[in-house]
């Protein structure tokens, strides 16, 4: 089943859906090609699914010499089926839409469908009224991305301050070791307190680290987002008078 419970009947249609194996979707492919011009109970081509799904993997070339080669997810369906961009679900949402709602910027597929069917740039999108650049521009934080990493920074900072701690009173013990005349516990007493010392070093820099790639990721994110606005807006310039539709 895909995100959201919805049975896929066709082999294609799910992997579309997921981020599949690159030879389960060669062998969906190769199997039942006719698949990829076939609508499922919502209307949707396999193209629509791979829309919404976060797709890491290469799949299918098109050509052995073909310097575009490999081709991923969303450029495979388009090369199979080139009129699927300008095909509706039966929300009438086109896959451009789907794909900008499911955060996906220019260079992750956004760019593919601009440019096989441009004129669904000025199309907005009929579940949320707005124009495709402004839909981009809803989507410009990865919401989960953000959460997660900003409790990877809570918990590392959480555990510095009872690292410090567990420092603090390593360290007096060591102290009220060197008071005693037993060599072999003042050694040990040391040892354990440099030790918790530099775990807790090894933190703080851990801390710095998650913090720096944080911000570099909200940049990248930011800079992306920033991009798929200017090149949907670029593709029809007209677009910015043409204001919200109810």
């Amino acid at each position: 089943k895909p995100p959201g419970g919805t049975t896929v009947p066709y082999p294609i249609h799910a992997c579309a859906s997921i981020d599949c194996p690159t030879p389960v979707l060669q062998l969906a492919l190769l199997s039942f090609a006719q698949e990829a011009f076939e609508t499922d109970a919502s209307g949707e081509l396999p193209l629509h699914k791979a829309c919404v799904t976060d797709h890491v993997a290469f799949v299918i070339t098109k050509d052995a010499d073909s310097p575009f080669s490999p081709l991923n997810i969303i450029q495979t369906l388009l090369y199979i089926d080139p009129l699927a961009p300008m095909f509706p679900n039966k929300k009438g949402q086109f896959p451009l839409h789907l794909a900008i709602a499911g955060d996906m910027d220019w260079e992750g597929g956004v760019g593919d469908l601009v440019a096989a069917a441009p004129d669904i740039v000025s199309l907005p999108d009929p579940v949320t009224k707005l124009y495709p650049f402004m839909l981009a521009a809803t989507k410009n934080c990865d919401d989960g991305i953000k959460q997660s990493a900003m409790r990877l920074i809570e918990n590392l900072e959480e555990l510095i301050e009872v690292l410090n701690k567990q420092g603090e009173e390593a360290e007096r013990k060591a102290e009220l070791a060197w008071k005693t005349r037993d060599e072999k516990e003042r050694i040990l007493a040391d040892e354990a307190a440099v030790k918790k010392w530099q775990v807790l070093e090894d933190n703080l820099l851990n801390l710095e680290n998650a913090k720096r790639i944080h911000a570099h990721e909200k940049i990248n994110r930011e800079v992306s987002s920033c991009d798929t606005i200017y090149r949907l807006l670029r593709t029809m310039p007209s677009l910015i008078d043409g204001g919200w539709r109810c």
